[in-house]
């Protein structure tokens, strides 16, 4: 018997290793049918590492996104961006143990140039998946609920920032549950998926924590 709630997710690009903890266990819903909010994690992933932190964004056609939904949004290939963001990911990973061992297949995903930004998130998360050993098990929304149906956690827009220790490698301090997935990949490599198993042996106790706080 799974020992995580099934979840509604918003489709997040490059998520966070809890993403994949309930893929792997069968629990993930993915939001398919709501408007695109700015300022989230449907066009943006946290990275750290080299002294630097921030965010990288997928830029975006110009035009009211907010007023779009969710599957119509599409990536702006206007300016060189991709470049750019390789170039970011190499100057914070690139003394990381795995990077060069998954950066030409990462380039290629970039260099596939999706129209629309839920394809593109989609395609991260069938790369991380395969990269980390973890079936591709997800469900869709058929339809947008305000509520979601008994039993299913709604996590749609919700900062995972209070998740345990799932991301935390040697030599690194601090908690790093927000951070995308490829930061627990370039670090681990291999050893990735372990870390997805201890996040799920500890959630009941984080989970807990973080609806009484």
């Amino acid at each position: 018997m799974s020992v995580l709630p099934k979840v509604l997710i918003d489709c997040q690009v490059f998520p966070p290793p809890a993403f994949f903890a309930w893929m792997l266990e069968g629990r993930l819903l993915i939001e398919t049918c709501e408007h695109y909010q700015k300022r989230s994690s449907r066009n943006r992933f946290w990275i750290r590492g080299a002294g630097r932190e921030g965010c990288l964004s997928i830029p975006l056609c110009k035009g009211k996104n907010d007023h779009l939904p969710i599957r119509e949004v599409c990536i702006s290939y206007d300016h060189s961006w991709i470049r750019t963001m390789l170039s970011s990911l190499a100057a914070v990973y690139g003394r990381a143990p795995f990077f060069l061992y998954y950066k030409d297949e990462l380039a290629e995903l970039f260099h596939a140039r999706q129209k629309y930004l839920f394809d593109f998130n989609c395609s991260t998360h069938q790369w991380l998946a395969a990269q980390l050993n973890i079936p591709y098990n997800v469900e869709y929304t058929m339809q947008y609920q305000h509520q979601p149906d008994e039993g299913i956690v709604d996590l749609r827009g919700a900062s995972l920032d209070w998740m345990d220790n799932s991301q935390q490698i040697e030599n690194t301090k601090g908690r790093y549950g927000a951070l995308s997935s490829l930061h627990l990949l370039f670090h681990e490599g291999p050893e990735a998926l372990r870390t997805i198993l201890n996040w799920q042996t500890n959630y009941h106790y984080e989970y807990r924590n973080h609806q009484s706080a």
